[in-house]
């Protein structure tokens, strides 16, 4: 069975394995300072960090934010010997089941692996929105990201300018 479990305290083994998972799957330009993601983890009510388990072995995370009216997922990332077995495809089922109205970040699709995770969104329900998005940076002096945003719930353009506003300004704490 899948679980999400939610962590707000960085001592534990299960915030470990999170920390190691993330800076091991994703670039640090994509991810915040840890002394930052601890902070919010353990302080920051709007921000959801969870670990997620398989028969209480752990397999992988999720972070989200909640917004007004959806959720921005930050992060998703499955332990490597654990991918290719379907369990992102459960764990969005259950995103989707929980959070319902869902918006996320991808890599533009300029190569065969960012072209492959967005297959992977678009076969679990999701689609790219057509907006020239930027992720802003996470850290001081980074650089703002060339992105594309992906949805199971937005189907007007005319929403899109204020998500990336509420995002910009709840996750990143900042307006382009």
């Amino acid at each position: 069975m899948i679980e999400i479990v939610r962590i707000t305290d960085c001592s534990t083994q299960e915030y470990q394995f999170t920390e190691e998972l993330l800076t091991a799957s994703f670039p640090e330009e994509e991810y915040r300072e840890l002394a930052m993601l601890r902070k919010y983890v353990e302080k920051e009510k709007d921000f959801y960090y969870h670990i997620i388990l398989h028969d209480e072995e752990p397999i992988g995370l999720v972070s989200f934010w909640q917004l007004s009216n959806y959720y921005y997922v930050e992060h998703l990332a499955v332990h490597t010997n654990k991918r290719g077995k379907n369990y992102g495809g459960l764990i969005l089922s259950l995103l989707k089941e929980r959070l319902q109205q869902i918006i996320l970040e991808v890599e533009l699709p300029n190569d065969e692996t960012s072209m492959k995770r967005i297959k992977f969104y678009q076969r679990n329900g999701f689609h790219l929105l057509d907006y020239d998005y930027q992720q802003p940076p996470y850290r001081k002096g980074g650089r703002w990201i060339p992105m594309r945003l992906m949805t199971n719930c937005v189907s007007s353009s005319e929403q899109i300018p204020q998500i990336v506003k509420e995002i910009h300004q709840k996750a990143y704490h900042c307006i382009k």
